[in-house]
């Protein structure tokens, strides 16, 4: 994962924004030409790279000294979640019961939320971290990488882009607390 974060890292906030919205342009396109069981599982595969993708490759291309093993672990589970939901949708829904009749199921969907946000929330961490030992923190400066993440998709990927390549270029802090140059990494 580090090394595809290097090299997502070294491309600019516009092409990593143009490659995305080609893809999933061309996944849209798709959809008219193949047939649903193909069409489907491909664009529902593509929207969730887009979505999820990249903080999910914060979470585990960034050094452990940002990221700890819980927060990876957190974050697998989210995935291995989000698969069972992409698999289970294809499902015929009038087998399973709403959430809306039974408060169990309420209160279950809502820590189902809160575990799909999660490689957003530890991303932002993850980021948060990387400042801090950049000495580029600011006040509130988690709330601004929470929603680029989030909204990556749209333009949020220009915000977060840089901070990524630095932490990246200097790579992890030293045992002192010295964060070593591009060069020595």
């Amino acid at each position: 994962m580090r090394s595809l974060l290097l090299r997502l890292s070294r491309q600019s906030s516009r092409q990593l924004l143009l490659a995305l919205w080609v893809a999933l342009f061309c996944s849209y396109a798709l959809t008219a030409v193949l047939p649903p069981w193909i069409s489907q599982p491909l664009a529902t595969a593509v929207a969730f790279v887009a979505l999820f993708g990249y903080p999910l490759l914060v979470v585990f291309g960034l050094p452990t000294e940002y990221t700890t093993p819980l927060a990876r672990r957190v974050s697998l589970a989210a995935f291995a979640v989000m698969i069972v939901t992409c698999v289970l949708s294809i499902a015929d829904p009038s087998r399973f019961p709403s959430a809306a009749q039974h408060p169990t199921l309420r209160i279950l969907s809502g820590a189902l939320a809160l575990l799909l946000l999660s490689p957003f929330y530890l991303a932002t961490h993850a980021l948060g971290e990387a400042r801090r030992s950049l000495g580029r923190y600011k006040p509130l400066d988690s709330l601004g990488t929470f929603l680029s993440l989030m909204y990556f998709p749209f333009g949020g990927v220009v915000f977060v882009q840089r901070t990524v390549r630095e932490v990246i270029e200097r790579g992890a802090p030293n045992s002192d607390g010295s964060i070593p140059n591009a060069d020595s990494v």
